[in-house]
């Protein structure tokens, strides 16, 4: 998906929380791994944005950079040659894209995924579509 979207610094935000938190909410060291290789990838476009702190999806707290770091730090080559392969496919090609994610995007609805978010964990305490 971070393939197909726009070269901004928003998509580039997007995705490196994405990643933090799919590394940091699964414990499998295979699945820390390739999601390392992945923000390896970005870590170098990530700290050219300058930030030290991101927001997560659900807008109450925040990543910093050293640790979206220590996620990278956690790169591994996976046991299995066909996931290898695509991630590494995948890396080369985040690598590219995000050195492309220079300009930052104010249009209009920018911030309506964490809007989402938050209506959906604020309406009555249960989350909703």
């Amino acid at each position: 998906m971070a393939l197909a979207s726009e070269h901004t610094q928003n998509a580039l935000r997007e995705l490196a929380v994405r990643l933090y938190s799919i590394s940091t909410g699964d414990l499998e060291s295979r699945v820390q791994g390739c999601i390392g290789t992945l923000m390896k990838a970005i870590i170098p476009a990530v700290r050219n944005l300058g930030y030290t702190d991101f927001m997560k999806d659900t807008g109450y707290d925040f990543i910093t950079l050293k640790e979206m770091q220590e996620v990278a730090a956690k790169a591994s080559r996976h046991p299995d040659g066909y996931f290898e392969m695509i991630v590494k496919d995948r890396s080369e090609k985040l690598e590219h894209w995000s050195r492309g994610c220079t300009t930052l995007s104010v249009s209009d609805g920018m911030l309506a995924p964490a809007g989402t978010a938050l209506r959906k964990t604020r309406l009555n305490g249960h989350a909703t579509n």
